[in-house]
C-alpha cells in the first residue's frame, strides 16, 4: 500500500492494528505485514502523530503527469465516437464522421459531402432503422470541439500528410472486442463468451452422473464438400454438379458414422433426405442416447413430430406425434460450440480436398483458389451443361468411395482428448467398446420421412405430399393385415410413410374420438399398415419420359457409405435414385439388416443399375431392388415382367 494515497483514516487504523499487534509480542515488522503496511510508514505515521504535524492530515489530489490531454472530451461524446468506430470500422473514419454530423455551415467540401452522404439514403430493414435511431438519438460532439478537430485535420492535409490523431481522441475511439462483438449481433458475441469445459460424464432427466459411452451421443450436421461430384436427374436423365452432404458422429469416439451425398436440383437438401439418412445409420449402428442437430432444415415435422389439428396442451402448445423424442433425446444446438462435428470438418476437409490423388476438379476452401475449377463447376450447372465441364468432376458414386477411404484414415488416426486426460485415442479403438442398441420394430416407423393427418374414404387413404406432383395412395379395406377391419368414410387417422418406399406400406393410427371410431380404436393407437396403391396406366404402352417433361423437386440421387472403424468390410453401400412419380431404385451391399417384414423381399424385384444408378420410370411406383447376383431369382425377375 503507498503511503502517499492512503487516507488519513485509514492510516490512523493501520497504526492501531500494527500497535495491538506489538502489544501482544509480535515483532514490528511482522505485525507490519501482518496488516500490509511497510514498516517505514508505519514508523512515519507514528512519529507524525506523536509530534501533532501534518502526517496523518489528508493527503492532496494528486495532479496527474504528462502533457495535459489535446482534447478533453464528455461521456457522452466518447460514447458518440465509439459508436461512429463500430459502424465505420476505422478510427480515422469514425472522427471525420463525428465532425461532419456536428458542424453546420461546413466550408470544407470534404466535410460537406459527408454530411450529404450521411443525411442521404433510404431505410431499407429494421438493421438500418435501428442505427438511424441510435445515430439521430446519441449526443453529438460539442461544435467548438468538432471545429477544432476540424482544424487539426486540416493541418495535416495542408502539409499533405497522412492524419495522426492524438492519444486522447485514440482513447476515445478505442472499443472492446466484447463491444464490437455486441454490436454485430448475438452470433458474434456468444464467440467471445468462454465456456466450461465437457467433462467425461452425462446428466440423465433425473439428476443422476453416468458414464460417458460410445454411442451415447450422436451429431449430425450438413457440409458442402469441396470437390463437387456428378449426378444424373432421375427423370430426364441430365447430369448436373452438387456439393451436398449429410454427415454423422459419434462424440465419445469421434468415429464417423455414415455420410449420405445429395444430388438435388439447386443444391439441397429436405427433411426426407435426413429422414433417410438417420433410418440407415439406426438400421447400421442402433439407436443413441442423445442426438445432436441443429436449426434450419432440421426443425421438421420428421424429428419433432406432426402437429395434431385441434390438440392442444394445458400450457396451450400444439400437440405432437410421431417425434423422435420418444425413442431417443432430441438435443437441439443453437451454436457450433454444441456440436463436436463442426470442429472435426475442418480437417475431415483437409483429408479430403483435392480428389485425394488430383484426379479431380476442387473449388478450394479459401477465396480465389483454385478459379478455374469454379467456373467450370459453374459451366456445369448451367442450363445447357457444359459436357466438357462436367467430364472433370467424379461421379457421386467415386465421390462417396473417396469419402469412405477418408473416413477409413480418419478412424485410425490418433487424436488428443482433454476428457480423457489429455491422452491421444483413435476414433477406431473407442468405437470398438460401442455395443448396438437396436430400434424395436415397434418403433421403426417413426424414421419415415412423411407424418401427417389424413381420414379415410372408400377404404382409401390419400395422402398428398409436398413436391410430389400426384398424391399417394393406401388401402386399407379389405387388406390382410388389418385383419378385416372395417372403417367408416371420414375416419381421422395419422399416418407415416416413406415416399421413396410407398411401396412398403403406410403405418397409419387412430386420432377419432367420434362416432365414426365404431371399433373403439384407443387414442393414437396403432391400427396396421395399409397396402399402397400404384398408378396403373391408362394403356400399357411402353414408353419413357417425354424430353420436355417437367422436372419436379422430389427427384434426387443419393449416395450412402456407412463406416464399420477398424475393420477392412465396408459397412453399407446404398445407392438410391428416385424420379418426381415415387419412381425409385437402390441398390445395396455390404452388412444388411434383418427385414422386418418377411413378406418385405418377396414383393421386391432386383435388378442391376443402369446408367450409373439411374431410371427411367414409366410413370408407376416402383421400388427396384438390388443386393448382388449371388441372390438373384429368375422367379421374381418374371414376376417383376407380369407386373409391368
Amino acid at each position: 500500500m503507498k503511503g502517499s494515497s492512503t487516507p488519513l483514516a485509514a492510516r490512523a487504523l493501520l497504526v492501531a492494528q500494527i500497535d495491538a499487534l506489538v502489544a501482544s509480542g509480535e515483532p514490528v515488522r511482522k505485525a507490519c505485514l501482518e496488516c500490509g503496511c511497510h514498516f517505514v510508514n508505519y514508523y512515519r505515521w507514528k512519529a507524525d502523530a506523536e509530534k501533532g504535524q501534518s502526517g496523518l492530515q489528508e493527503p492532496k489530489e494528486r495532479k496527474p503527469k504528462g502533457r495535459p490531454p489535446l482534447f478533453v472530451l464528455t461521456e457522452g461524446e466518447t460514447r458518440r465516437l465509439r459508436f461512429w468506430r463500430l459502424i465505420k470500422g476505422s478510427i480515422p473514419l469514425a472522427v471525420e464522421a463525428a465532425i461532419a454530423e456536428s458542424t453546420t455551415n461546413n466550408e470544407s467540401p470534404y466535410f460537406s459531402a459527408l454530411q450529404a452522404m450521411q443525411a442521404g439514403g433510404e431505410v431499407v430493414n429494421a438493421d438500418h432503422r435501428k442505427a438511424r435511431k441510435s445515430i439521430e438519438g446519441a449526443e453529438k460532439l460539442d461544435e467548438a470541439k468538432a471545429r477544432a478537430l476540424q482544424a487539426y485535420w486540416q493541418k495535416f492535409v495542408n502539409a499533405r500528410k497522412a492524419v495522426t490523431w492524438p492519444l486522447s481522441i485514440q482513447r476515445a475511439c478505442r472499443v472492446s472486442e466484447d463491444e464490437e462483438a455486441a454490436f454485430r449481433g448475438k452470433k458474434a458475441l456468444s464467440n467471445r463468451a468462454g465456456t466450461e469445459r465437457k467433462g467425461g460424464f452425462i446428466i440423465d432427466e433425473e439428476g443422476q452422473r453416468l458414464p460417458w459411452f460410445p454411442g451415447a451421443i450422436w451429431c449430425s450436421d450438413d457440409m458442402s464438400v469441396n470437390d463437387p461430384f456428378r449426378f444424373r436427374d432421375a427423370a430426364s436423365g441430365q447430369e448436373m454438379v452438387g456439393r451436398q452432404t449429410l454427415w454423422t458422429t459419434d462424440a465419445f469416439s469421434l468415429q464417423f458414422l455414415g455420410c449420405h451425398h445429395i444430388g438435388r436440383d439447386r443444391d439441397s437438401y429436405r427433411a426426407e433426405d435426413i429422414a433417410r439418412h438417420f433410418a440407415a445409420l439406426v438400421d447400421e449402428h442402433g439407436l443413441p442416447l442423445v442426438w445432436r442437430i441443429e436449426r434450419g432444415r432440421w426443425d421438421n415435422n420428421f424429428i419433432f413430430g406432426c402437429p395434431i389439428p385441434n390438440e392442444r396442451d394445458a400450457d396451450g402448445e400444439r400437440v405432437r406425434w410421431g417425434g423422435l423424442d420418444a425413442i431417443i433425446h432430441m438435443s437441439v444446438k443453437f451454436d457450433s460450440r454444441g456440436k463436436e462435428i463442426e470442429g472435426c470438418f475442418d480437417l475431415l476437409q483437409s483429408l479430403m480436398d483435392h480428389g485425394g490423388d488430383g484426379r479431380t476438379l476442387s473449388i478450394g476452401r479459401h477465396r480465389g483458389e483454385f478459379e478455374a475449377a469454379t467456373r467450370t463447376m459453374l459451366r456445369a450447372n448451367r442450363e445447357r451443361p457444359d459436357l466438357a465441364a462436367l467430364s472433370k468432376f467424379w461421379s457421386i458414386e467415386d465421390s462417396a468411395d473417396h469419402v469412405e477411404r477418408v473416413l477409413q484414415v480418419w478412424s485410425q488416426r490418433p487424436k488428443k482428448r482433454e476428457s480423457f486426460g489429455n491422452r491421444a485415442f483413435t476414433p477406431a479403438e473407442l468405437w470398438a467398446q460401442h455395443v448396438k442398441r437396436p430400434c424395436p420394430q415397434n418403433e421403426r416407423w417413426r424414421f419415415c420421412a412423411v407424418k401427417t393427418h389424413a381420414r379415410i374414404w372408400k377404404g382409401i387413404i390419400n395422402v398428398k405430399v409436398p413436391h410430389y406432383p400426384t398424391s399417394f395412395r393406401f388401402r386399407v379395406g379389405g387388406a390382410g393385415r388389418l385383419g378385416g377391419a372395417q372403417f367408416v368414410d371420414g375416419h381421422e387417422i395419422l399416418v407415416a410413410f416413406d415416399p421413396s418406399d410407398a411401396w412398403a406400406g403406410c403405418t397409419f393410427f387412430n386420432r377419432d374420438r367420434s362416432a365414426r371410431n365404431r371399433d373403439g380404436w384407443n387414442w393414437l393407437q396403432r391400427i396396421g399398415v395399409a397396402d399402397h396403391m400404384p398408378d396403373v396406366p391408362q394403356e400399357d404402352m411402353t414408353g419413357g419420359y417425354s424430353s420436355g417433361q417437367k422436372r419436379h423437386a422430389s427427384q434426387v440421387r443419393t449416395e450412402y457409405r456407412g463406416i464399420i472403424a477398424g475393420t477392412a468390410v465396408s459397412g453399407r453401400r446404398v445407392s438410391h435414385a428416385q424420379d418426381g412419380l415415387g419412381n425409385s431404385l437402390a441398390i445395396r451391399s455390404g452388412v444388411q439388416p434383418k427385414s422386418a417384414d418377411p413378406t418385405r423381399a418377396d414383393r421386391s424385384v432386383r435388378a442391376p443399375l443402369a446408367d450409373e444408378g439411374t431410371y427411367r420410370g414409366r410413370g408407376r411406383r416402383e421400388e427396384l431392388v438390388s443386393t448382388g447376383a449371388e441372390d438373384f431369382d429368375e422367379t421374381e425377375e418374371l414376376l417383376a415382367m407380369s407386373q409391368r
